[in-house]
């Protein structure tokens, strides 16, 4: 049997769940999360984002790469943060011309926000690069990680900020 005092608090609980998930129906039209498909999509064009990258600086075709990043995005490795598509772009062209890479991505995790309007990405990098000779020799393999931020915008998903990580 249960006393006057249990029932009070009983229906306070259930007037605090009722409140909350009021709340969380009003938060959900302000703030609606993308459908199963949509939000698989955008998992996918961001994955995209990541392996497009690092297809288009193995074969040096620099614009397309920095037409990846948003307007004010930027790019860190080894240090040295570049701001904007042109410091990036001019970084690229700097690229020793005689050295062929190949940029690896592998255990790609996309992480939506909870305003759907910007993701975080990571990736694992191994870094190839040779001689152009295409004799086969490796001059150095790299181990890193990429910390990406995605932003989406009218044009679509694009990156806003890729920081590299040096692992080995």
């Amino acid at each position: 049997m249960t006393t006057q005092g249990e029932n009070s608090r009983r229906v306070t609980c259930l007037r605090e769940y009722r409140r909350k998930r009021i709340t969380d129906c009003a938060n959900h039209r302000e703030n609606p999360h993308p459908d199963t498909t949509t939000h698989l999509t955008w998992v996918a064009e961001c994955e995209r984002l990541c392996l497009d990258f690092a297809y288009f600086v193995d074969r040096r075709d620099y614009a397309r790469a920095v037409a990846l990043f948003t307007a004010d995005g930027t790019f860190t490795r080894n240090g040295d943060t570049l701001h904007g598509p042109g410091a990036i772009l001019q970084s690229m062209h700097a690229r020793p011309a005689e050295i062929d890479t190949r940029h690896v991505c592998t255990n790609i995790r996309i992480d939506l926000g909870p305003d759907s309007t910007s993701a975080r990405g990571t990736s694992y990098l191994t870094l190839y690069r040779g001689p152009k000779s295409g004799d086969g020799t490796v001059a150095a393999t790299v181990v890193a990680e990429f910390d990406d931020r995605y932003q989406r915008t009218p044009g679509g998903w694009r990156i806003a900020s890729r920081v590299v990580r040096f692992a080995f």
